[in-house]
């Protein structure tokens, strides 16, 4: 049974595992990936898919296949997800269930560089994000790209604000306003 945690790779990977398996559970799992290969053929993905019989994700939830999903040049998964059948009855909405999330960063980073849009980055405190948000309102009716964003989920103001081409302070009360 060690053997089968040794085994990543293609359709050579179901075969190998299938002569591994001594249980009618585990030999309908590795047919059921043979299928999901048939189809994957049929779409011509096959070649982009590894079979790793040792992959573990950390959420206890999963009750069936799990997968992650890697990008060239990218070391690490940018999406990861898998079965879960009993998850959705702790909501009072039982059933089978599949479903997965995409790291977005990681995605950008995958896609490579992007034409860079001459932004407006707004930067603002609590105090005066109502202003914030209706000088952004007036630049996109201008037909410019504004990205709003609270101070308080900024660690660095001199990296972040050098993203971008111009960038407008909001912060703290206006003079007089206290």
């Amino acid at each position: 049974m060690l053997s089968l945690l040794k085994l990543r790779g293609n359709e050579t990977t179901l075969t190998q595992a299938k002569e591994l398996v001594s249980s009618n559970g585990g030999f309908k799992a590795v047919e059921q990936l043979e299928e999901l290969l048939t189809v994957l053929e049929g779409y011509g993905y096959a070649d982009y898919v590894k079979f790793d019989f040792n992959l573990v994700l950390h959420m206890s939830y999963y009750t069936g296949v799990v997968f992650e999903g890697y990008g060239n040049n990218l070391g690490v998964p940018l999406c990861s997800g898998g079965r879960y059948d009993e998850l959705l009855a702790k909501f009072d909405r039982p059933g089978p269930a599949t479903g997965f999330g995409i790291r977005l960063d990681l995605l950008i980073e995958a896609i490579g560089e992007t034409t860079k849009l001459n932004q407006t980055c707004i930067l603002f405190s609590k105090e005066r994000r109502a202003e914030a948000f209706t000088n952004a309102a007036s630049l996109r009716k201008e037909g410019k790209a504004v990205v709003l964003q609270d101070i308080a989920g900024v660690g660095d103001v001199d990296a972040m604000s050098g993203q971008y081409e111009e960038v407008l302070y909001f912060i703290g009360a206006k003079k007089g306003e206290v």
